[in-house]
């Protein structure tokens, strides 16, 4: 027997045998890169999907909130500015206010008087817009003349005038829908940083002496940037 062709069957068996695990594993590698891969699109498409199916909800639900808000305002013939894509309510300072001051005049009670109650029944009596709801914001906002701080003070000082003469309107709400409300609504001052301007550029000053009645939503910050992920 030739020894020398015995060896070197068997080196070739033994390199044949090596290269063969080498392919296995390489097999098996692939195989598990490839299934990385299907759950990584898969969870990828599941994220997307929550994105949508979270941006879907929000947005219906500001926009029915703000439908109902138009019409149940327009039945009362109540004028309001109502912006159409947040829902704020936007109150001249006139309507509420003199100049400079921040005591309530009789016709501000009365316009408040007929809004309010109104506004809060449509959480109220809607529990999924309820169950949505993050905050009810008053806000007052001043024009640019005068200090920052000048302005602060005044602007809180309506916002919060506003904000107390809304209780006066809860003695219509049950107690329970009136602990209900509270847990929600919030006053804030923002003095000049939300100023409106013209369309040359120029600050609407009257435009800008105003207070404004908002809602958030739960997650809106959220959609927010889930929406400009998405861009």
């Amino acid at each position: 027997m030739n020894s020398k062709g015995f060896f070197n069957r068997k080196e070739e068996k033994t390199e044949l045998s090596f290269w063969l695990s080498i392919s296995d594993l390489m097999s098996s590698i692939l195989i598990i890169f490839i299934l990385l891969f299907v759950y990584k699109t898969i969870n990828s498409i599941k994220a997307e999907r929550l994105k949508e199916n979270i941006i879907r909800e929000i947005t219906d639900t500001k926009e029915n909130i703000i439908g109902k808000l138009k019409t149940d305002l327009a039945n009362k013939n109540i004028q309001v500015d109502i912006d159409d894509k947040t829902g704020t309510i936007k109150i001249d300072e006139k309507i509420l206010f003199e100049v400079d001051q921040y005591t309530l005049k009789p016709e501000g009670k009365e316009f408040l008087e007929r809004v309010i109650p109104l506004y809060l029944r449509i959480f109220i009596e809607n529990k999924k817009f309820m169950n949505r709801l993050d905050q009810i914001i008053i806000e007052g906002h001043s024009d640019d003349m005068g200090s920052y701080l000048y302005n602060m003070d005044l602007s809180q000082k309506r916002a919060n005038e506003v904000f107390k003469y809304i209780y006066t309107t809860l003695a219509d709400f049950s107690k329970t829908d009136r602990e209900e409300i509270e847990k929600y609504i919030t006053a804030n001052g923002k003095s000049k940083a939300n100023l409106i301007y013209k369309e040359n550029g120029e600050v609407d000053r009257p435009k800008s002496r105003r207070v404004e009645i908002k809602f958030k939503l739960k997650d809106e910050e959220a959609l927010d940037k889930i929406k400009k992920t998405l861009e």
